[in-house]
C-alpha cells in the first residue's frame, strides 16, 4: 500500500502507533505527530499502542531528559546505565508516558511473542518491529502511524508518516 501522511487519518478510524510517533510528539519535535496525538486523546482517532511501545518511549525519553538535564553527555542508554542516583532525579519522562493515557494500550503475551517470529520471517523485519505488527495483525487493525520506513512493503498495513522531522 502507498505511505499516506499522517494527518490524512480519517476521524473513527482505528490506528497502531509505533515509538517513534510518539516520542516525536511527547518531546514536540514534529508539529504532525503532536497533532496526531492530540486527536487520538480527544478520541477523534482509536489509537492503539503496545506495552513493549510504551516500554521503548519510557527508555527513550528517560535518556533524552537525563542528556537535557546535563546529567549524561551523550544521549544513549549506555551513558546512564548504572547511574541510580541521577535515574532517581528523572520524572519528567513518566509524566510524558502517563500523559498518554487515551491511547488503548495492547497487552504482550506469548502468543503475540511466538507470532511475531512468523512476521519476521515473512517480512523481514526487526523484532521490536515484528511485534508491533503481529499486534495490528492479530487485533485486526490495518492503519500503522509510523516513521519507519521498513513497514512500507507490508502489503496489508497503511503506513502513515508525519512530515519532515527537524
Amino acid at each position: 500500500m502507498p505511505v499516506s501522511p499522517l494527518s490524512s487519518i480519517k476521524s473513527g478510524d482505528e490506528i497502531i502507533i509505533d515509538a517513534n510517533i510518539l516520542i516525536y510528539a511527547l518531546l514536540g519535535s514534529s508539529p504532525d505527530c503532536v497533532a496526531f496525538v492530540d486527536r487520538c486523546l480527544k478520541s477523534d482517532v482509536h489509537a492503539f499502542t503496545t506495552v513493549d511501545v510504551l516500554a521503548d518511549v519510557c527508555h527513550k525519553l528517560m535518556v533524552t531528559e537525563a542528556h537535557l538535564r546535563g546529567f549524561i553527555q551523550r544521549p544513549n542508554a549506555s551513558s546512564l546505565q548504572g547511574k541510580a542516583a541521577v535515574i532517581r532525579q528523572l520524572s519528567d519522562y513518566w509524566m510524558h508516558v502517563r500523559s498518554l493515557t487515551g491511547i488503548a494500550v495492547l497487552p504482550f503475551d506469548e502468543f503475540r511473542f511466538v507470532r511475531a517470529q512468523a512476521v519476521r520471517n515473512h517480512h523481514g523485519l526487526m523484532t521490536n518491529d515484528s511485534l508491533l505488527l503481529a499486534a495490528a495483525e492479530i487485533f485486526g487493525i490495518e492503519n500503522l502511524a509510523t516513521n519507519d520506513s521498513d513497514f512500507d512493503a507490508v502489503p496489508w498495513i497503511q503506513v502513515y508518516k508525519p512530515g519532515a522531522i527537524p
